[in-house]
């Protein structure tokens, strides 16, 4: 069995590779016969549950009506797992199908997972998650300025040496929260939405096959996880997503906190990632200055009579107020908007890059910093036809469209 199916990441690149294809192909044939399998790492089913309709990053608001609320039945001893409320009625209506019918003997009793169902992991807070990669970038942004050994007396030269940096890297790790949402390192757990009943290796091909899809248990398993309005992850076969989908058996759970439908789960569930994350994007870039700015150093320079004059340089230090007096949140927008493009891999070209940061000044006057924030994320996200300045013009006509209409 071992040789069909891979157990873990260390094989040859080829042997991998074929091994993966081959539980693919297997979970391709169940893909057919239970339509609630879902490939999660497949196209825009990837950013399920932390992108709205125009693929703007949303992270869970935990307020209003939809709420974290503790799952229970985890693990003796640690801190209760968390979901969404819904999610988590769900859930629970699951798991005592599941004692019922195990009661009745209509399901073998004896699987180790797919018996008495409990809960191994669930919601990661998407801030928390963020931060800790944000603290890695910035002692690695640190570490790069440094080696260059380019001093820099105030905020402003310190952004030359910053942007230099970005332009460098290949930005496989976002730095900012909207980018951080959108990529592999954020995982569906953020979303509130998923629920984990196993603490296998996602790596271990072989043991997805030998613990669930050759389980006793594994028709009974996804089509009672249909039934209750949870999708089952391809490739994380212990892993249950809520369907938010407008037919599925979620959404009467869903309407019990007066929730109706998938658009109002998003709005009202969930809120843009930018609007949480402007404030902390301008105060991570005061710290990691701080951070990185030299106590004091030394510059020689040439008086007018051709000596030579050693001056101690001590770098500027600014107060919270003083920097957000200094650099207007448009100054901080076009930084932010300049790391952005290269977050998303933009196919933009440099001329309409440009023009939209050009006209970032005007957006914030007329529309104020959220919702200028929003048409930044809109164009950026929006899968447009890119053919130059005009498709770039038509696309910020469009979007300033659905901006008015907001």
């Amino acid at each position: 069995m071992g040789t069909y199916y891979a157990e873990n990441s260390n094989e040859s690149t080829v042997n991998l590779f074929d091994k993966r294809r081959v539980y693919s192909g297997r979970m391709q044939f169940f893909q057919r016969q239970y339509k609630n399998i879902v490939d999660f790492n497949f196209a825009e089913k990837q950013f399920y549950g932390r992108v709205d309709r125009q693929f703007i990053p949303r992270v869970l608001r935990n307020s209003g009506r939809i709420l974290l609320k503790d799952i229970g039945n985890g693990q003796t001893g640690t801190i209760p797992h968390q979901a969404v409320n819904f999610v988590v009625d769900a859930f629970k209506d699951l798991q005592q199908q599941f004692n019922k019918c195990a009661m009745l003997g209509k399901i073998n009793t004896e699987d180790p997972y797919l018996t008495t169902l409990k809960v191994y992991n669930a919601y990661s807070d998407p801030m928390v998650l963020h931060g800790a990669s944000t603290q890695s970038l910035q002692n690695s942004i640190r570490a790069y300025i440094q080696a260059a050994a380019i001093p820099f007396k105030n905020f402003d030269e310190f952004m030359v040496q910053l942007d230099s940096y970005w332009d460098q890297q290949e930005m496989t790790v976002p730095y900012t929260l909207p980018g951080f949402v959108k990529s592999r390192y954020c995982p569906i757990m953020a979303s509130g939405l998923a629920i984990e009943i196993a603490d296998l290796d996602p790596n271990n091909d072989q043991e997805k096959i030998d613990m669930f899809v050759n389980s006793k248990n594994w028709s009974f398993y996804v089509n009672a996880c249909r039934s209750y309005g949870f999708m089952v992850d391809k490739n994380i076969p212990w892993r249950l997503v809520a369907d938010i989908g407008p037919d599925s058996a979620m959404m009467p759970y869903a309407a019990r906190y007066q929730i109706y439908g998938t658009d109002q789960i998003l709005t009202m569930g969930y809120t843009y990632a930018h609007n949480r994350y402007f404030n902390n994007f301008k105060i991570n870039l005061l710290l990691l200055y701080n951070l990185t700015k030299l106590k004091n150093y030394t510059e020689t320079e040439m008086c007018t009579d051709g000596s030579m004059v050693t001056n101690i340089i001590t770098p500027q230090s600014y107060t919270l107020s003083d920097f957000q007096r200094l650099y207007s949140d448009v100054y901080i927008i076009k930084k932010y908007l300049n790391l952005r493009f290269k977050e998303e891999e933009s196919t933009f070209t440099a001329s309409d890059i440009h023009l939209l940061v050009d006209d970032v000044e005007e957006l914030y006057n007329v529309y104020g910093l959220n919702r200028a924030l929003t048409l930044i994320e809109r164009i950026l996200n929006k899968p447009f036809d890119y053919r130059g300045s005009w498709t770039y013009i038509k696309a910020r006509r469009e979007a300033l469209h659905d901006l008015s209409d907001a």
